[in-house]
């Protein structure tokens, strides 16, 4: 709180001793009003396992469900987050906070007909193709081995998180354009992502 930040999530991964901060702004900051930025963290190297992870510093190839162009969520203010269940898939034993919206007939057909229109610049096939040759690989999104080991452990409720907090600033942003003066420029929500190792 005395650096103006809500904590609104904390994600942990036992076996990777992965640990993951997820919090808002509560006052204004320098870029933007009060509950517009959010902030995710991931904790540096503290333990013997982080130490390991870090020496898997090749570079890798992010997945096609990391990089793909079609969105797993769509946020609308004033609606239910909508979710593409063809992207995003829950992990097993795991409780999404999203199960009951995606549920909903009504914003599964709105999400299916934004779907469509996003279409993948170079197919799934030849992305496999540059994964598996090394110099060609560097054409694609690379990240060190090791931090997306740790990244993966936790995607979907780091995800999740942030899309919650999304939500919820993009309809409040919304409330306080209605209030406010004609003309006022509108301050949409912002991430910052940070790690130390």
């Amino acid at each position: 709180d005395s650096i103006g930040l809500k904590l609104e999530r904390f994600i942990e991964d036992k076996d990777t001793d992965t640990h993951v901060y997820v919090a808002s702004n509560v006052s204004a900051q320098v870029e933007g009003e009060e509950d517009t930025i959010i902030v995710v963290s991931f904790r540096g190297s503290a333990s013997k396992t982080n130490v390991l992870t870090d020496l898997e510093f090749e570079q890798v190839p992010l997945s096609e469900d990391i990089v793909s162009s079609i969105p797993a969520f769509i946020l609308t203010p004033g609606m239910p987050i909508a979710i593409n269940k063809n992207v995003w898939k829950p992990r097993a034993g795991s409780r999404s906070i999203f199960n009951e919206v995606s549920s909903s007939a009504a914003v599964s057909s709105s999400l299916n007909q934004d779907v469509h229109h996003f279409t993948n610049a170079v197919s799934i096939g030849a992305k496999a193709v540059l994964r598996a040759t090394p110099l060609a690989r560097q054409t694609l999104a690379c990240v060190h081995k090791g931090f997306l080991t740790s990244y993966n452990s936790v995607r979907h409720e780091l995800i999740e998180a942030i899309v919650a907090v999304l939500k919820r600033q993009l309809d409040n942003v919304v409330v306080s354009n209605r209030n406010s003066s004609p003309g006022e420029p509108l301050t949409l929500p912002k991430i910052y992502l940070t790690g130390h190792s």
